[in-house]
């Protein structure tokens, strides 16, 4: 099939001129391509992780390691999604990110911090199941993520404490949610 622009073109989900790198908490949640259900299984209200959930989990834990200036306020990994709040703590971009967008204006860059720590997990995550498949001779499975994500701003402590008690819930309500397969 050849190119079309009116009908293959990607938009951005993004807010156009929000600035992503701005000190602040966002509720994100980001799905497996196709929803295929790669990182457990949800009985009894519990989700119970498989290697591949272990994975995406530990680098959710890592994310603030990495970057001094944020910090993982609370997450849930799902069978086919994970649900985060990532709290960016100051405007700075940490050096490991500078340096992998160094081209970019100072402008350019303050407004990726955001998509730039999703696009870094999401890499890192992937890398690292590749990895483990190449450990294994059996039952390999890939990792691969949607290609956008949905955020939202937290704009208060009401709904801050809202979203908490969706993201502890989310496994007892599994059944109902529009991600299950």
């Amino acid at each position: 099939m050849q190119y079309n622009p009116d009908f293959h073109h990607r938009h951005s989900i993004r807010f156009q001129n929000y600035n992503y790198s701005n000190k602040g908490m966002y509720f994100i949640t980001i799905c497996v391509q196709n929803h295929e259900c790669l990182f457990g299984i949800i009985q009894n209200n519990i989700m119970t992780l498989n290697n591949i959930g272990k994975i995406v989990e530990n680098e959710i834990l890592k994310t603030s390691q990495l970057r001094k200036n944020v910090y993982i306020d609370k997450y849930v990994v799902m069978p086919n999604h994970i649900h985060m709040i990532i709290d960016i703590q100051s405007a700075e971009i940490s050096s490991y990110a500078n340096s992998k967008i160094k081209t970019l204006s100072t402008q350019q860059k303050s407004k990726l911090l955001l998509p730039k720590i999703i696009q870094q997990y999401k890499s890192a995550t992937v890398r690292r199941v590749k990895e483990y498949n190449n450990l294994e001779i059996y039952g390999k499975q890939y990792l691969h993520w949607q290609r956008n994500y949905h955020d939202h701003l937290i704009r208060n402590k009401t709904e801050h404490l809202q979203i908490s008690s969706y993201i502890s819930h989310n496994p007892y309500n599994w059944v109902q949610d529009n991600l299950h397969k």
